[in-house]
């Protein structure tokens, strides 16, 4: 087996230990980024990338997300991760009558979940996530570690295999 194929395989097992790691970690969500970790050959190297698209990035399950701006449409992502975490929360009705003149544009169940989701947004505009005040160091960074050692040990082999 040559060396590139050994790092595939080494950066193979360490996209499925992550994915195993965010489960374990409980910080699944929709899953988009566990499907977004892929294993990419170049030319001359090869990559473990993840993120990206409507991913998010992957730093965010191990860091957190700081204070301040946030994407466009974030109360919209913000209702998706709810219904994705089958989160519920409570009812708030209208207070207006449907009438010829004004018809709800949203549910009760619609409008409460916005409302939520909002307030949410908002939150994490102000003070950002819990995870970025508690980073979960659990999620990649080990899987990092071992990964460096790994490669290393391989290459040094290689090197020395070619200085015989």
């Amino acid at each position: 087996m040559d060396l590139k194929q050994e790092i595939v395989n080494i950066l193979l097992e360490a996209k499925d230990e992550i994915i195993s790691n965010i489960d374990t970690e409980g910080i699944r969500a929709s899953g988009k980024t566990q499907k977004s970790l892929k294993v990419v050959e170049y030319e001359n190297g090869v990559q473990l990338v993840g993120g990206g698209g409507d991913a998010a990035p992957i730093e965010t399950l191990q860091y957190g997300r700081k204070a301040g701006k946030v994407p466009k449409g974030f109360t919209e992502i913000i209702v998706k991760w709810m219904e994705d975490k089958s989160i519920n929360v409570k009812q708030v009705p209208y207070k207006r009558k449907p009438s010829a003149n004004w018809q709800p544009k949203y549910t009760v169940d619609e409008r409460s979940k916005r409302i939520a989701a909002a307030s949410i947004s908002n939150h994490i505009k102000n003070f950002g996530t819990l995870r970025y005040t508690n980073n979960n160091l659990n999620v990649y960074t080990p899987v990092v570690e071992k990964v460096k050692e790994k490669v290393g040990k391989i290459v040094l082999a290689s090197i020395k295999e070619a200085l015989k």
